[in-house]
Parts: C-alpha cells; structure tokens; sequence
C-alpha cells in the first residue's frame, strides 16, 4: 500500500548473514515463503548475502538509487513462535 500510495516501485530485499544461514531450515524456508508472497503481490525480489545485513541494505540501496527504506521483522508470537 506505502508503495502505490507514492506511486513507487517496491523492492522485498532479503539478506543471508552467516548468523542467517545456521538457521534451520524451516526458519530459512519462511524467508523464501515471504519472498514468494511479496513477488506475487508485485515486488521485485532480491537475496543477498553478507556478514553485515545494514551496510549490505545501504550499499544495495545506493546502487539502484533508491530513497525510501522500510525495515521489519517477524512477529513473536505467544509461546515463541
């Protein structure tokens, strides 16, 4: 919605750190569930990897000029899930 509101393209970017990849699998497999979601609903998606999520963002952002950074996290459910 932020996105058509600015009449903005939206980009769902995901960043694989070392901490990310010793993960299970299962955890990870929510990240590509997410990814999936976001393509079909009209983002462009992108993985990418580093040991430093931030700096990779802001290098990524740079790169293709963009101006506006939403950032979230999962939410923790009763019980830890």
């Amino acid at each position: 919605r932020m996105a058509a509101g600015l009449r903005a393209e939206w980009i769902v970017a995901y960043v694989e750190t070392p901490a990310e990849l010793r993960r299970a699998e299962a955890e990870r497999e929510v990240a590509v569930q997410t990814l999936r979601l976001a393509e079909q609903l009209g983002a462009e998606t992108v993985t990418l990897s580093a040991a430093n999520a931030a700096d990779e963002l802001l290098d990524f952002a740079r790169s293709r000029n963009i101006s506006k950074i939403v950032i979230g996290k999962p939410e923790r459910r009763a019980g830890g899930m």
